[in-house]
């Protein structure tokens, strides 16, 4: 009788740490959230896609299991099916994420949620990302008996055409023997904001001209990189091509000649031809056009020339004053000196007009933080899902406890009785 009053007792105690339709009994929070309320995935070039880390935070006792994700713009941003790590349903499939219990000071991480930006012009996008999960503290609730809470957050981001500036565009590679080995050396520089791609190289006009580099290469924002072209004379005479890059600035429209044996247009001394005009440095700088002088009729304009303020593009990089109050450096279209001037010149998010995005900024440079529309505070996280919080008790209630002692103390004492 001692081991069935035992399991009785116990079935009453557990009663206290299930979920139950009782409301004296309270559950564990569970609190599904985010660290950020908008999420940024910078500037990515127009017809690629960047990937974007998102992570969740549990900061409620009990753990937390994420069912599903959306996105309101699917053609733009998408969400990896590897966000999906536990199988909740049971039925072999990973069809959720279980996020461990964690606190406000110290909360748990989900593992990493990621999520591709693929724009498609040179624009600004952003979309919801709504997160369904059994958080019960949320107000916006899903499912059956509203058993699902909802938490949204903004993701955001801005295409950005890629920019691309070759030098040298003409190589003489002068009179060589049939059959050797010769290479030559262009720099592509990167003149944009977004990482440039250098997808291929073609090559037309002389079999004996070939790509000497492993494509794709690229180039970060304001860097650059080099092909290297082979040059390997299968027969004599003049070898002339034209090398075209493939590159993703839908702009781009240079291309490199490239001639070996050929003294009708060589600068090379065996062949007594005069100087080309793309080998002469007009201006006096030191540099000629295939050396890289964006303007041989500019003394001040060279690679590696000191910008200065003077609508001049100094450095051949492509821009022209950066560095100064009246270059955009962020690519926003506003600069410290416009009208009205960018209050953020640094953050391609804050220009005068800009859409005001709840992430502790002023975006559109109004004195005013995360206001919404007719500047009503806070208008910008409008779309912040409020909380009802709930008190953290123990598994049995206060209301429960006495029931358990009378029923724990009825037992014991018939027990004893029967034993008597």
């Amino acid at each position: 009788m001692k081991v069935s009053a035992l399991l009785v007792v116990g079935s009453v105690l557990s009663t206290g740490c299930t979920k139950s339709d009782d409301p004296n009994l309270n559950v564990q929070k569970r609190i599904l959230t985010t660290k950020y309320l908008t999420f940024d995935a910078g500037m990515v070039a127009i017809n690629t896609s960047e990937l974007l880390s998102v992570y969740l935070l549990s900061q409620g006792q009990g753990e937390v299991r994420v069912h599903d994700l959306q996105v309101d713009d699917p053609d733009r941003w998408t969400i990896s099916e590897d966000w999906k790590t536990e199988d909740c349903d049971g039925d072999g499939v990973n069809d959720c994420q279980i996020i461990g219990g964690g606190s406000e000071d110290s909360p748990s991480y989900s593992a990493e949620i990621p999520i591709a930006f693929s724009p498609n012009g040179d624009d600004e996008f952003r979309t919801v990302l709504t997160i369904v999960s059994d958080d019960n503290e949320v107000t916006d609730r899903t499912g059956e008996d509203d058993e699902y809470g909802i938490w949204r957050v903004v993701l955001r981001g801005i295409g950005r055409r890629p920019c691309a500036y070759v030098y040298p565009t003409f190589h003489d590679f002068g009179s060589v023997a049939t059959g050797g080995f010769f290479s030559t050396t262009a720099t592509v520089q990167n003149c944009g904001v977004v990482t440039l791609t250098v997808s291929d190289v073609e090559v037309s006009g002389s079999n004996s001209f070939s790509l000497d580099s492993p494509t794709p290469v690229y180039a970060l924002a304001g860097g650059e990189t080099e092909i290297d072209i082979a040059f390997v004379p299968s027969t004599d005479g003049a070898h002339t091509a034209t090398v075209d890059l493939l590159v993703d600035d839908p702009e781009f429209d240079q291309a490199i000649r490239v001639v070996g044996n050929d003294c009708s247009v060589s600068v090379d001394e065996d062949c007594g031809a005069d100087v080309h005009p793309h080998w002469r440095d007009d201006d006096g700088d030191g540099y000629s056009e295939r050396e890289g002088d964006c303007d041989d009729d500019e003394p001040l304009s060279y690679p590696g020339a000191e910008e200065l303020e003077d609508d001049v593009d100094n450095d051949c990089d492509g821009n022209v004053d950066e560095g100064s109050y009246h270059f955009d450096d962020d690519a926003d279209g506003y600069d410290e000196m416009s009208t009205p001037p960018d209050c953020g010149d640094n953050d391609p998010w804050s220009w005068p007009g800009a859409t005001e995005d709840c992430d502790d900024r002023d975006n559109d440079c109004d004195g005013k933080i995360d206001e919404g529309e007719d500047d009503v505070e806070g208008g910008a996280c409008a779309f912040v899902v409020p909380r009802e919080p709930t008190e953290e008790k123990a598994c049995a209630t206060a209301s429960a406890a006495p029931a358990v002692v009378f029923v724990l103390s009825s037992l014991l004492g018939l027990a004893r009785r029967r034993e008597a």
